[in-house]
């Protein structure tokens, strides 16, 4: 189970996780404001952790089950954005956590998985 992710993604934020180009510099985080919700797994076989991970229409197909925000995906995002500007500052902040880790984020990826393929003809958005 030796699951690599195709492209670089920031799980941890709340705009878009997606990794750019940048114009003749390193890679950056896009900056598109972040309008769907998903999860993305990493998994070696030693360590398997699921995240609630958020993307703009643009980079939504970067996460599994993508779907438009939900209030509870909003209210997500907003949380981590408030302990942002907390960590920036150099006020007291808590760290993001993956949603599940070892066999439970098999077990929640898996049922993600299946929830967007049972809802793939009513995909209208979804995705973008």
């Amino acid at each position: 189970m030796d699951q690599q992710r195709r492209e670089p993604f920031y799980v941890a934020g709340s705009g878009c996780g997606a990794r750019v180009s940048g114009f003749g510099g390193p890679p950056g985080r896009c900056t598109g404001g972040a309008t769907y919700a998903g999860v993305v797994m990493f998994a070696t076989e030693q360590k398997q952790m699921l995240w609630l991970a958020f993307a703009c229409a643009e980079h939504a197909d970067q996460l599994d089950a993508p779907r438009r925000m939900l209030p509870r995906d909003e209210a997500a995002r907003d949380e981590r954005h408030r302990n942002e500007q907390a960590a920036r500052s150099g006020r007291p902040y808590t760290r993001p956590q993956p949603l599940a880790l070892g066999r439970d984020a098999r077990e929640l990826h898996a049922k993600a998985l299946r929830w967007a393929a049972a809802h793939a003809e009513a995909a209208e958005g979804l995705i973008p």
